[in-house]
Protein backbone atom coordinates (compact mmCIF):
# COMPACT_ATOMS: atom_id res chain seq x y z
CA UNK A 1 0.00 0.00 0.00
CA UNK A 2 1.26 3.82 -0.92
CA UNK A 3 1.83 5.58 1.99
CA UNK A 4 -0.46 9.16 0.94
CA UNK A 5 1.88 11.28 3.00
CA UNK A 6 5.20 9.99 1.41
CA UNK A 7 4.05 10.49 -2.27
CA UNK A 8 2.35 13.70 -1.16
CA UNK A 9 5.70 14.63 0.45
CA UNK A 10 7.31 13.59 -2.89
CA UNK A 11 4.21 15.72 -5.10
CA UNK A 12 5.22 18.86 -2.78
CA UNK A 13 9.15 18.64 -3.86
CA UNK A 14 8.37 17.83 -7.29
CA UNK A 15 5.90 21.17 -7.18
CA UNK A 16 8.66 23.26 -5.61
CA UNK A 17 11.14 22.09 -8.17
CA UNK A 18 9.78 23.16 -10.99
CA UNK A 19 8.59 26.63 -9.36
CA UNK A 20 11.85 26.82 -9.14
CA UNK A 21 12.36 25.88 -12.82
CA UNK A 22 10.10 28.33 -14.09
CA UNK A 23 11.24 31.47 -11.84
CA UNK A 24 14.76 30.47 -13.46
CA UNK A 25 13.60 30.50 -17.33
CA UNK A 26 11.76 33.92 -16.55
CA UNK A 27 14.16 35.41 -15.03
CA UNK A 28 16.67 33.90 -18.46
CA UNK A 29 13.93 34.85 -20.62
CA UNK A 30 13.40 38.52 -19.89
CA UNK A 31 17.16 38.60 -19.67
CA UNK A 32 17.12 37.47 -23.19
CA UNK A 33 14.32 39.51 -24.40
CA UNK A 34 16.07 42.86 -23.17
CA UNK A 35 19.59 41.62 -24.83
CA UNK A 36 17.48 41.53 -28.31
CA UNK A 37 15.61 44.63 -27.54
CA UNK A 38 18.96 46.19 -27.00
CA UNK A 39 19.99 44.65 -30.59
CA UNK A 40 16.92 45.39 -32.49
CA UNK A 41 17.36 49.19 -31.34
CA UNK A 42 20.56 49.35 -32.20
CA UNK A 43 20.07 47.91 -35.99
CA UNK A 44 17.43 50.29 -35.87
CA UNK A 45 19.61 53.30 -35.25
CA UNK A 46 21.84 52.21 -38.03
CA UNK A 47 19.15 51.93 -40.42
CA UNK A 48 18.51 55.11 -39.51
CA UNK A 49 22.07 56.78 -39.84
CA UNK A 50 22.27 54.37 -43.26
CA UNK A 51 19.08 55.98 -44.64
CA UNK A 52 20.10 59.56 -43.61
CA UNK A 53 23.49 59.36 -45.31
CA UNK A 54 21.69 58.08 -48.22
CA UNK A 55 19.45 61.07 -48.29
CA UNK A 56 22.45 63.82 -47.39
CA UNK A 57 24.41 62.13 -50.30
CA UNK A 58 21.60 61.86 -53.32
CA UNK A 59 20.10 65.04 -54.18
CA UNK A 60 17.99 63.36 -55.86
CA UNK A 61 16.48 61.40 -53.51
CA UNK A 62 13.14 63.13 -52.08
CA UNK A 63 12.48 63.10 -47.94
CA UNK A 64 8.68 62.98 -49.10
CA UNK A 65 6.26 62.33 -52.02
CA UNK A 66 5.78 66.04 -51.86
CA UNK A 67 9.50 67.71 -51.86
CA UNK A 68 10.33 66.17 -55.71
CA UNK A 69 7.90 67.57 -58.25
CA UNK A 70 10.51 67.58 -61.09
CA UNK A 71 9.94 63.31 -60.68
CA UNK A 72 8.10 61.84 -63.12
CA UNK A 73 4.45 60.04 -61.54
CA UNK A 74 4.43 56.54 -62.37
CA UNK A 75 2.32 55.67 -65.53
CA UNK A 76 -1.54 54.75 -65.44
CA UNK A 77 -2.81 51.58 -66.40
CA UNK A 78 -4.11 53.13 -69.54
CA UNK A 79 -0.36 54.29 -70.35
CA UNK A 80 1.15 50.91 -69.79
CA UNK A 81 -1.35 49.26 -72.31
CA UNK A 82 -0.38 52.01 -74.84
CA UNK A 83 -3.83 53.64 -74.17
CA UNK A 84 -6.24 51.18 -74.03
CA UNK A 85 -8.08 50.93 -70.89
CA UNK A 86 -8.95 47.33 -71.95
CA UNK A 87 -8.03 44.92 -69.04
CA UNK A 88 -6.01 41.80 -69.67
CA UNK A 89 -7.71 38.44 -69.04
CA UNK A 90 -6.90 37.21 -65.62
CA UNK A 91 -5.86 33.68 -67.00
CA UNK A 92 -3.85 34.85 -69.92
CA UNK A 93 -1.92 36.55 -67.66
CA UNK A 94 -2.06 33.53 -64.56
CA UNK A 95 -0.08 31.52 -67.99
CA UNK A 96 2.16 34.29 -68.86
CA UNK A 97 3.27 34.55 -64.91
CA UNK A 98 3.67 30.73 -64.53
CA UNK A 99 5.60 29.88 -67.98
CA UNK A 100 8.16 32.71 -66.77
CA UNK A 101 9.15 30.95 -63.46
CA UNK A 102 12.48 29.40 -63.96
CA UNK A 103 14.54 27.02 -62.38
CA UNK A 104 17.20 27.97 -60.09
CA UNK A 105 19.21 25.81 -58.30
CA UNK A 106 20.52 28.37 -56.31
CA UNK A 107 17.48 29.72 -54.99
CA UNK A 108 16.43 26.08 -54.37
CA UNK A 109 18.52 25.44 -52.44
CA UNK A 110 18.14 28.72 -50.33
CA UNK A 111 14.85 27.26 -49.40
CA UNK A 112 15.76 24.72 -47.69
CA UNK A 113 19.00 26.67 -45.60
CA UNK A 114 18.34 27.06 -41.69
CA UNK A 115 19.13 30.78 -41.32
CA UNK A 116 20.73 31.75 -37.25
CA UNK A 117 20.77 35.29 -36.17
CA UNK A 118 24.02 36.56 -34.01
CA UNK A 119 23.07 38.52 -31.05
Amino acid sequence: MVDLATLDEKLEEQKRIMEESNIQNRVAMEAMNMQNRAAMEARMDQLVQLVNSIKSNSPNFPSNSGDAPEMEPFPTAEEQNGGSSQVRNILNLIQETESSKRYDPRIESLKHKKVTTIC
